[in-house]
């Protein structure tokens, strides 16, 4: 008999007999039963809310208010019933919009001072708040063509022989 062959063996006589030690249900100990959560001991819900609400918070503190967004959205979903955190979520969103917005301006004042690297900067942060942002991903489209244009056009001439 080989050594795996026997090794094998091992385990199934060694799980065989050890379900033979376990004691009938009659004489096992009794587990104790989980205490509810309103008697002192917290649900694991309600410390997922808390640190859930205390990342949003300080995503709020920070300014970060697409991260936040996303804290207050899962709060909304852990606790339903609970207005202040859909209130939450709509002045996020609210706060995204306008940050956005507020960085598309710029971006576009920028561009048409001529300014591309500013532009760009600013497309970015409008794409960091608002990552699906349509206007500032067009725009950074947009300047990306104007400087492969502008660089195509400014370069020598091939020399021909």
């Amino acid at each position: 008999m080989s050594f795996g062959a026997r090794a094998l063996q091992a385990v199934v006589l060694g799980g065989a007999l050890g379900g033979c030690a376990v004691p009938p249900p009659s004489e096992q100990p009794a587990v104790p039963a989980a205490a509810p959560s309103g008697h002192g001991a917290p649900s694991i819900a309600g410390e997922a809310e808390r640190a859930l609400r205390e990342r949003a918070e300080d995503y709020v503190r920070q300014r970060r208010w697409a991260d936040a967004l996303v804290q207050w959205e899962l709060l909304t979903l852990l606790a339903p019933d609970k207005e202040e955190y859909r209130e939450q979520t709509a002045q996020a969103q609210g706060r995204i919009k306008e940050t956005a917005d507020q960085a598309l301006a710029a971006a576009e004042q920028a561009r048409r001072n001529g300014n591309l690297d500013r532009a760009v900067t600013e497309y970015l942060r409008a794409l960091s708040v608002d990552r699906g942002n349509a206007r500032a991903a067009q725009g950074l489209r947009d300047i990306e063509r104007e400087r492969a244009r502008r660089n195509y056009l400014n370069r020598p001439p091939r020399t021909v022989m």
